[in-house]
């Protein structure tokens, strides 16, 4: 389970140059219907799937994830975020049936999910790739977006994974240790170091490298690493005053929030991860 939500994990924006970070053409969302409104979503999805049940275990649950992970990221409430359920991938040249689970974050108020053949009746992973995308709207409302992928994606999957335990028997929850393991066993324990993809153009280089789950494992056991020494506060404040800088601005500012270097923590990490196995 945990090696495969590393996957689902990475594959989150992978080849979605429509999330709101990647600003180009959007889905087709014609047809889709309102099937259920939760505390924190519009859900809809195309009718024949809606009126199959398709979604029902999904939704039943949906408003159970996206509460722990506002109570998580220390968010009091969210405007309504509409969530569309496709049956057939988006891709920008065109449309395939869906191989893997995709999901996008389009602003502070809509998010794109896909569940291929494979992924329609595995209502733990619908939900973990929920909780990833949730976790980028309902930041994005509360505090803007971060277009740095380091500390944006590795917020979004400390979100994904963290969690006081499964929730109604969907295996979602764990740790993010749990997740780097898994990710760096099945690179054979090839570790990218975090300097190397402080910047985002260098963090998407190396997804196209095919290290996309690798990354999003590092990034969120670093978002948890400093959750846990510096607190959300902290973290927020390192997201806001280095989003839009360069590289060096964001190791001056690193220091003075954490008194460390990003390399001595990614060293910590990489030991952590290894006495974890």
């Amino acid at each position: 389970m945990r090696g495969l939500l590393a996957i689902v994990g990475a594959a989150v924006l992978v080849g979605c140059e429509g999330s709101w970070l990647y600003p180009v053409a959007w889905p087709d969302r014609t047809g889709l219907r309102l099937v259920a409104t939760t505390a924190d979503l519009h859900i809809w999805s195309e009718p024949q799937r809606a009126e199959s049940g398709l979604w029902d275990p999904f939704i039943e649950v949906a408003d159970l994830h996206t509460a722990e992970v506002l109570d998580l990221l220390e968010i009091q409430r969210v405007e309504r975020v509409d969530v569309y359920l496709h049956g057939v991938c988006f891709d920008p040249v065109g449309a395939k049936d869906c191989v893997r689970l995709k999901g996008q974050a389009a602003g502070p108020d809509i998010i794109d999910l896909w569940f291929g053949k494979g992924y329609r009746r595995r209502t733990d992973l619908q939900l973990s790739v929920l909780r990833h995308e949730f976790a980028h709207v309902a930041t994005a409302q509360s505090n803007g977006g971060c277009p740095r992928y380091l500390l944006e994606e590795g917020l979004a999957e400390y979100a994904r994974l963290s969690g006081s335990g499964p929730v109604h028997d969907q295996d979602v929850p764990g740790t993010t240790l749990d997740d780097l393991a898994d990710a760096l066993r099945a690179r054979d324990g090839d570790w990218i170091p975090l300097v190397d993809v402080v910047n985002t153009a260098d963090f998407i280089r190396k997804m196209g490298e095919g290290t996309g789950g690798l990354l999003y494992a590092e990034a969120g056991a670093l978002a948890e690493h400093l959750l846990h020494v510096g607190g959300l506060d902290t973290y927020l404040t390192l997201q806001q005053r280095t989003c839009s800088s360069n590289e060096e601005t964001f190791h001056a500012v690193f220091r003075e929030l954490y008194g460390a270097d990003l390399v001595d923590i990614d060293q910590a990490l990489r030991h952590a991860t290894e006495v974890w196995e």
